[in-house]
């Protein structure tokens, strides 16, 4: 990461360091990891380091049962990708499957269909087609509908509550398509060709999806960041299970130095502090994301939900307003497209604009 493009000093950094930890950055990450409550509006914990944290590491003291129940979920999550790679998963009709279509929103579609566009290229699909659906519009769904064959295609309905409008009224459709083209009751698919991923797991029982095509997650992972948990079930179908054992393996290690590295070396940190140098100190209004590699089109549109989901706010943690900005207007686009669309307002235009420009510096592992 090089920050010296950036608006500051050395010494800049150095007092931002300080004023992160006068405002209990220590503390806070520390309850973070330790399973404990960092949302006190709503009093919960924000679990995502525990669903990437792996078995064979002790992990920090008061998260014991959250890594557990994250792991023995991610075992059950296990079995089911491989019967569906391995064509041992059959539909209503007999026939194996050979489709899946994903159906979610907000952060369960956009992250794991982030990290499937990113990881295409390097992991081809060895078993079931994998096709992501968002819009209540039927525009996504229509399309599948005339492509795919219904008995040979599977949903998996992934949704926090389990009750989203979006998310529902997509699969009330799916449901209704698989039902008419199969000759087949909504009990029998339900039975045989549905997947429910959600931390509501009576929602699932009522819907009547079978106890063992049922994944949950904590009530305390956010739904933005719940890529991690059983919501990249149709991901690891994707990429297979040891590929997203490895996106869980990396996550963890920048985890690890989030949570080990000194103020001023630390890169989650020094990300957060030069972002709120921008937008609060420097009155900088919004941020760009420009990746030079197509393979991170979505990058922009996972970190907008990420970054204004998240810090989006305008009351404090003791719940006083704010005179401040909290988070900058995130947005972006692949670069070469950039280039031909907003640069000319980056380079020559009255705005003030930060940015990421982000580079790979090895296109493929063994390059």
């Amino acid at each position: 990461m090089d920050l010296s493009r950036q608006r500051l000093q050395p010494e800049t950094l150095e007092h931002l360091a300080e004023w992160a930890e006068a405002c209990g950055l220590a503390e806070q990450r520390q309850a973070l990891f330790a399973a404990g409550i960092v949302n006190p509006s709503e009093g919960r914990p924000a679990l995502h380091t525990a669903l990437r944290w792996p078995q064979e590491t002790p992990p920090v003291a008061g998260s014991e049962a959250e890594v557990t129940f994250a792991a023995e979920q991610r075992r059950r999550m296990a079995l089911l990708v491989e019967r569906l790679r391995a064509g041992q998963w059959r539909g209503v009709t007999g026939q194996p499957i050979r489709h899946v279509i994903h159906i979610g929103v907000g952060g369960s579609d956009l992250g794991p269909r982030l990290v499937a566009e990113a990881l295409e290229e390097t992991h081809p699909t060895r078993g079931p087609s994998v096709h992501y659906v968002s819009t209540m519009d039927a525009s996504q769904l229509v399309v599948l509908f005339e492509r795919l064959d219904p008995a040979a295609t599977l949903l998996v309905m992934a949704s926090k509550s389990f009750t989203t409008a979006d998310t529902r009224y997509n699969l009330e459709t799916a449901l209704t398509w698989l039902s008419s083209a199969l000759g087949a009751s909504r009990e029998a698919i339900c039975r045989q060709q549905l997947i429910g991923v959600s931390a509501r797991p009576e929602k699932m029982a009522a819907l009547g999806i079978p106890e063992a095509h049922r994944l949950t997650f904590a009530e305390g992972v956010g739904g933005r960041f719940s890529l991690w948990s059983t919501i990249g079930i149709s991901l690891a179908v994707q990429i297979g299970m040891p590929a997203f054992d490895e996106l869980l393996a990396g996550a963890h290690t920048m985890d690890r130095h989030f949570l080990e590295a000194p103020t001023v070396r630390n890169l989650p940190v020094l990300m957060a502090v030069v972002g709120a140098w921008n937008s609060q100190f420097l009155g900088i209004p919004s941020h760009a994301v420009l990746p030079y590699d197509g393979r991170l089109a979505s990058l922009p549109g996972y970190l907008q939900q990420l970054e204004m989901e998240s810090n989006g706010k305008s009351v404090g943690r003791d719940g006083q307003s704010v005179e401040h900005t909290t988070c900058p207007i995130l947005w972006g686009d692949v670069g070469p497209n950039g280039q031909h669309a907003f640069y000319q307002l980056l380079h020559q235009g009255s705005h003030t604009v930060s940015a990421d420009f982000i580079a790979v510096a090895r296109r493929r592992e063994n390059a």
